[in-house]
């Protein structure tokens, strides 16, 4: 129960915060019907980054400590007698990815955004097959898309991208758990308070140049993962999440 007050908390802090960065853009948007004027970005600003900032610490501080697994290997050696033996080839280097298959992480992001709310559950995700690599490319909800890359080899995700897009209270509400769910789950070494704020860091200063086509995307690496935003008029907004020694 501890971690449905703690989800809630947190997604509310982030919903202020959207609510913020449009009234930046355009305070008009906050404007209330019995209102005749607008108000001041200096207000929006301070509700924008307190008010989200006491949600994240309360929220936080009800989230249970989540123990993570590890998974162990085991390695048999084949001997092969032969009176000369051939040089070894070269190890193949394995590409970095996500710790996960696809089916993995529908399992976890499920377990996490079914403690909010159980229709927003995903079903299996269907694989598409390609000739470098396999992928998926699936709904996470009405306003909000997920699309990622699988190593052949060993059916690993290599990375996830989560577009978000859309306009109203409630899908804004889907999109940001759907973004926060899938920053926990594919992130290990770090509080999920750090992945929390992270997030709501870059997403704020991808907002901030949404209006700018040459803008660079904001990145920063959070545990053993990297996370990248961008934000397009045109696309909504786009997160990716990738091994933090990609690159």
């Amino acid at each position: 129960m501890s971690n449905v007050v703690g989800m809630l908390l947190i997604l509310s802090a982030l919903l202020v915060f959207v609510m913020a960065v449009l009234g930046l853009i355009s305070p008009r948007k906050l404007q209330r019907k019995n209102s005749e004027s607008a108000p001041k970005r200096l207000h929006i600003a301070l509700a924008g980054l307190l008010l989200p900032i006491g949600l994240f610490i309360i929220g936080g501080a009800f989230l249970e400590p989540q123990k993570a697994g590890s998974d162990v290997a085991s390695v048999n050696a084949v001997e092969a007698p032969a009176p000369a033996p051939a040089p070894a080839p070269a190890p193949v280097a394995s590409k970095k990815n996500l710790g996960m298959t696809p089916e993995e992480f529908r399992k976890a992001y499920n377990d996490m955004i079914g403690q909010i709310d159980k229709s927003w559950r995903v079903a299996e995700f269907e694989i598409n097959r390609g000739e470098v690599n396999d992928g998926i490319n699936a709904a996470l909800g009405k306003s909000v898309h997920i699309v990622g890359s699988i190593d052949k080899n060993n059916g690993k995700l290599l990375g996830l991208i989560v577009i978000l897009g859309g306009s109203q209270a409630e899908e804004n509400v889907r999109a940001i758990a759907s973004l926060l769910t899938v920053a926990h789950v594919t992130t290990q070494g770090a509080p999920k308070e750090k992945i929390t704020s992270t997030v709501n860091k870059l997403l704020k200063d991808a907002a901030a140049k949404i209006d700018d086509p040459s803008a660079s995307s904001e990145k920063m690496i959070v545990g053993n993962r990297k996370f990248t935003f961008s934000a397009s008029r045109v696309t909504g907004f786009m997160f990716t999440v990738n091994d933090s020694s990609s690159e």
